[in-house]
């Protein structure tokens, strides 16, 4: 959303295009309350137009309204730029294959937004989560939301990449190949990834060439270790502290449940902490 824009269309008077650009910019970020406001509007302001063209009401009256519905528009702008500048983005990636072992992934999701609520730059941080992912499905969500930081949880598949799911929920292969392409798309937007799989840590040098912090694991990972990793790391990021800092504390709040699994940060291709 830009300022300028926004300036423009206000002083024509054409606050139904500026209400659908908040409309479209709340749907994007999932802030389903600022969607209902903008739609709200969009329907007093229909009425109130409505109402003066068929003599219900005075010019005068109508031109109250629609300065009160003006107001709310200025207020949702600022709102919307506001978040834009202070606000990165965790897009959360879940797959568990129905012919592959049950993942916790929906307890990953609510561990880390607990954790984001009770944090206290909670308000600079937007998580969206997207499940039983498809790479159709990654490659949308990565084109829309935008994200800073990227995180999956799943099966990894060793040497050759991670597991995702088709169309029937089965499992399907997101090669090593198609990973570095697409974070060589996004390099400019992503900057950290959090591949919580199994011997994740070959895609995690891959994807770190473009100049990303990631973090995969060396070995076999449970539920456990990968679930109490997520909660110290997202709990650090949430207190404002770095990328490094952060993969610390998730060491540190996963030690009981590691076992002879070594998370392992990647940047530019070397392994910088583990």
């Amino acid at each position: 959303m830009d300022r300028t824009q926004i300036e423009n269309l206000l002083a024509n008077d054409r606050l139904e295009e500026v209400l659908t650009l908040v409309k479209n910019f709340a749907d994007k970020q999932q802030d389903q309350y600022l969607e209902n406001d903008a739609i709200m509007l969009l329907g007093r302001l229909n009425s109130a137009r409505r109402d003066q063209n068929m003599g219900f009401v005075t010019r005068e009256q109508a031109q109250i309204t629609l300065n009160q519905i003006r107001n709310s528009v200025l207020s949702f702008v600022d709102q919307c730029l506001k978040s834009q500048i202070t606000m990165d983005t965790i897009l959360f990636l879940g797959a568990s294959p129905k012919d592959l072992a049950v993942l916790r992934t929906n307890e990953e999701i609510q561990r880390i937004q607990d954790g984001i609520r009770a944090a206290t730059f909670r308000d600079r941080l937007n998580f969206v989560s997207e499940p039983a992912v498809q790479i159709s499905t990654i490659t949308n969500a990565m084109q829309r939301y935008q994200p800073s930081i990227v995180h999956f949880s799943g099966h990894g598949a060793g040497q050759e990449g991670i597991a995702v799911e088709d169309a029937n929920g089965e499992e399907v292969l997101f090669p090593n190949a198609g990973l570095d392409r697409l974070f060589g798309l996004f390099k400019e937007q992503v900057k950290c990834v959090l591949l919580n799989a199994c011997y994740s840590n070959v895609q995690a040098e891959i994807i770190s060439r473009h100049g990303i912090y990631v973090i995969g694991m060396d070995n076999a990972v449970g539920d456990d270790a990968a679930i109490h990793f997520s909660i110290g790391f997202y709990q650090s990021i949430g207190e404002g502290k770095d990328y490094p800092f952060a993969f610390d504390v998730g060491c540190v709040n996963g030690s009981p449940y590691l076992g002879t699994v070594n998370p392992e940060m990647w940047f530019e291709g070397n392994k910088i902490k583990v």
